[in-house]
């Protein structure tokens, strides 16, 4: 597995969390619609660029940082459907997010989160991942619940994408 040092620094603002900086291993493009088709799985380091003071604080960051990427995870074997079209021409949203933490971590150090989409279909995705710490050791775990569907009324919602679902 390449190191963090190794990987492409993963630029679409769209699905990152401020202060947090995101490298996707193998340059998988999970975002835009004319992605390379592949598998439902997708590896990424992860880390915060500014020290996380308490293992509840890394815990949120943590969370807050993985509640969009299995929504593009799921897409890849898709053609003409990318995480650049949610809540502007498909509705996407996570229904239910649970993450497991197993051992303490530190987010200022890199986590690399292993994700897989096991089911997409009848507008809905399942997803896990599995988070380690660079020295291996599995950190947590998560799993998540989400929607994808096309908008029924054939309109582009960029102008509400903020606030559509």
């Amino acid at each position: 597995m390449p190191g963090p040092d190794d990987c492409e620094p993963f630029a679409a603002s769209a699905v990152t969390v401020p202060g947090m900086e995101l490298r996707i291993v193998g340059g998988v493009d999970d975002v835009s619609a004319d992605h390379e088709l592949r598998a439902p799985a997708t590896q990424l380091w992860l880390r915060a660029t500014a020290p996380v003071g308490s293992r509840v604080a890394n815990q949120a960051m943590l969370c807050a940082s993985t509640g969009t990427m299995l929504i593009g995870t799921a897409m890849l074997p898709r053609a003409g459907v990318g995480q650049e079209q949610a809540h502007r021409t498909i509705s996407t949203g996570v229904v239910g997010h649970t993450a497991t933490f197993l051992e303490p971590f530190d987010l200022g150090d890199w986590l690399l989160l292993d994700q897989e989409s096991v089911h997409a279909g009848y507008g809905r995705v399942h997803g896990r991942a599995r988070v380690f710490d660079r020295d291996g050791r599995l950190v947590a775990t998560y799993v998540q619940d989400a929607m994808i569907r096309h908008f029924t009324d054939g309109k582009d919602h960029s102008a509400a994408s903020s606030t559509v679902m």
